[in-house]
């Protein structure tokens, strides 16, 4: 059974109420986390160790930040 609870699309299955959007977001960090080891095996191959886990560090703030802003 599909319905509409405070604006989001729900699925019931059983007794517990799963979020559609829940699921959307797991599917994207999957996504996100299979591109890393491929990436992180170029990255390994050009760009010097400290200069990676720089890069890696300020996008990681970045994220974070935006993360905040958005959140309040």
């Amino acid at each position: 059974m599909i319905k509409f609870t405070n604006g989001l699309l729900y699925h019931r299955l059983g007794e517990a109420m799963v979020s559609i959007w829940t699921h959307v977001k797991l599917v994207i960090v999957v996504i996100i986390w299979g591109f890393g080891w491929p990436a992180g095996r170029v990255v390994a191959d050009t760009v010097p160790p400290f200069t990676a886990g720089w890069i890696r560090y300020l996008i990681a703030v970045s994220c974070f930040l935006i993360f905040l802003k958005a959140s309040g």
